[in-house]
């Protein structure tokens, strides 16, 4: 079975919550070592989308041995304060969520604020963002400052360049580890969820995610992305000036790229 990486809790078919959080010591930090928790996100839903989130955890009940578990409804896509809220399921083997962060990529026409904890994205993807850019479309990044796996935020930092170059900015979190995959745009469209922006999420695992339509929800997310940039340093190019509008950050990180072993184990493991 391939792995399972969705992160769902629900209660009574009335409530439910949607995140990357993990069962483990780790969000909740080591106060006696000084260790801060890691950073993530998950959103608390009510309402009708619910029952889909109860047909998401019997499917991989059902394939784990569990008994059949007979799932709600579901559906309906608005939820109690009258937001629309989708449940997205990844299966192995489908793309469903690879084209959806495809279509938001392509369709935003004045931001795009994305968080993710391994960022290796695709070729294909990452032209989508160029091109968002290209467009007049402000599109930021916020990945970890270091990683529990090393070799991850190796293949993120070897991607840099091709982004940076294009106008893209990129935070690292300053934190001990930012965990957190989301993603909002134009103020109006919001996803969270456990899907990284990796081949892994996309093609491999079972992963789930809620897209949320609602310029109250939108706006929030903004908010708690602009408090999190004033916790990261930002990744600027050695050399390079930063784009005209936007100030340069306090002591920024500078990136100088590497065309040596790492940009092709890079290349060759994604």
């Amino acid at each position: 079975m391939s792995r399972n990486h969705r992160k769902t809790l629900t209660v009574d078919g009335e409530v439910g919550f949607v995140s990357g959080l993990c069962v483990a010591q780790d969000w909740a930090g080591y106060p006696d070592r000084g260790i801060d928790p890691w950073r993530d996100t998950g959103v608390e839903i009510r309402g009708p989308a619910v029952a889909d989130l109860d047909a998401a955890f019997a499917e991989v009940w059902a394939l784990a041995g569990g008994q059949p578990v007979a799932p709600g409804p579901g559906g309906a896509a608005v939820a109690a304060d009258g937001a629309e809220v989708r449940v997205i399921r990844g299966r192995p083997g489908q793309l469903g969520a690879y084209r959806l962060d495809q279509l938001v990529a392509a369709g935003a026409q004045r931001r795009l604020w994305l968080t993710d904890a391994y960022f290796v994205a695709t070729t294909p993807y990452v032209r989508a963002l160029v091109e968002a850019d290209r467009d007049g479309v402000d599109v930021r990044l916020l990945l970890p400052g270091s990683s529990d796996v090393p070799v991850a935020q190796m293949l993120a930092r070897a991607g840099y360049r091709p982004l940076l170059e294009a106008g893209i900015r990129i935070w690292e979190w300053d934190g001990p580890m930012l965990h957190a995959k989301t993603a909002v745009c134009d103020g109006r469209w919001a996803r969270v969820g456990s899907t990284n922006l990796n081949p892994t999420s996309w093609l491999s695992n079972w992963e789930l995610d809620v897209t949320v339509e609602d310029p109250r929800f939108a706006e929030a997310m903004e908010a708690a992305y602009l408090e999190d940039l004033s916790h990261a340093t930002e990744v600027v190019l050695e050399g390079r000036r930063m784009r005209a509008g936007h100030p340069a950050p306090a002591g920024p990180r500078r990136y100088r790229a590497r065309t040596g072993s790492g940009g092709r184990f890079a290349a060759g493991a994604i």
